[in-house]
């Protein structure tokens, strides 16, 4: 068994050397987890081969099918991920561990697609088994200025990565630009940490940081067209694994509006930010009730705001700090 330590959870995976426990140390490694000693796994991730096939049940119900032709099927806490006729995931979620078996094409050296579709398998296991136990992911970005968190919510191809980017380079701490997992605190609060350390950049978001370019950076695991990138190396110690927000921010684009950040009513914060949590994931009353529950807590904590971006900000990308600093302090002011 091999455990990993990612910013307080730990996670284990049981699995034989070769190229599957290369992409679990990949996959450990772009996600910030790191390999600890010993320690008692909260999951577990059965990834050796498997003496016998599993059988998905005729009363599964389908739940979605990933955008890379895997389903995913349910019957009560027990889950199932299939991928063709022959790789199979069997995920008990109230026992926190999970069981793969793995077709023949995955049986040797990984390819770039095979070991793509094998990442996504152990991303979505982990999303759901964390879920039971009381981490929700949730697709945002996270930052902290001046010991102030942040999360920067918005769906792809919003400029959320390159807000981030513009933050950081402003002097704002960072979890990540993309995905956090959140829980309710003994205190009553909701803290988040960073479920993605590494930045996935385009070409076209590489261009405008000349901090990163240049460097010879590796792909990401999946199939997106993008590069795998430390944004320690442009701009060291100002990662921060964990926060507890106080702001939500929903960035637009406005194609032709001067840019501006104004208040959003706390309801429609919550609707978005529902949307963009896998709460599909998991068809459990008991679960998704207090999925529910801690993203009221985490909307009644934070002040919330639109982020309404403008051609200003291309012109000016050091602009998007300062509208923030300005909200944030105006927002603070009136709370007090």
């Amino acid at each position: 068994m091999h455990t990993y330590n990612l910013h307080g959870i730990t996670l284990g995976f049981a699995c034989t050397d070769g190229p599957l426990r290369d992409l679990v140390d990949d996959t450990m490694a772009y996600k910030g987890a790191v390999l600890m000693p010993g320690g008692t796994p909260e999951v577990i991730l059965d990834l050796a081969p498997a003496a016998e096939g599993i059988t998905v049940p005729a009363e599964a119900a389908r739940i979605t099918t990933h955008e890379h032709d895997i389903d995913i099927l349910h019957t009560g806490a027990t889950y199932f991920l299939t991928y063709g006729e022959d790789t199979v995931v069997r995920i008990d979620a109230e026992d926190h561990r999970a069981t793969f078996v793995w077709g023949p094409d995955f049986r040797g050296p990984l390819p770039r697609h095979e070991a793509a579709i094998a990442f996504y398998l152990i991303i979505i296991t982990l999303v759901i088994l964390v879920r039971y136990r009381g981490w929700y992911a949730l697709h945002a970005a996270a930052l902290e200025h001046d010991g102030v968190g942040v999360l920067l919510s918005a769906v792809s191809g919003s400029g959320k990565t390159t807000t981030t980017l513009n933050l950081i380079r402003a002097g704002w701490r960072y979890a990540t630009d993309d995905t956090v997992l959140m829980r309710p605190t003994e205190g009553g609060l909701v803290e988040v940490i960073s479920y993605r350390k590494a930045f996935s950049l385009t070409d076209e978001t590489l261009a405008l940081f000349p901090e990163l370019s240049g460097r010879s950076w590796p792909r990401p695991p999946g199939l997106r067209p993008k590069w795998r990138v430390s944004v320690e190396a442009g701009f060291p110690g100002q990662f921060v694994p964990h926060l507890i927000p106080r702001f939500v921010v929903v960035p637009t684009i406005e194609p032709e509006a001067p840019s501006r950040v104004e208040p959003m009513p706390s309801r429609e914060a919550l609707l978005y930010l529902i949307s963009q949590t896998g709460l599909q994931l998991t068809p459990d009353r008991a679960l998704n009730a207090r999925h529910m529950e801690a993203m009221g807590v985490l909307v009644r904590q934070c002040t919330c705001l639109r982020l309404k971006a403008g051609p200003d900000l291309l012109e000016d990308p050091a602009r998007t700090a300062v509208l923030l600093r300005e909200a944030m302090s105006v927002q603070s002011q009136e709370a007090s």
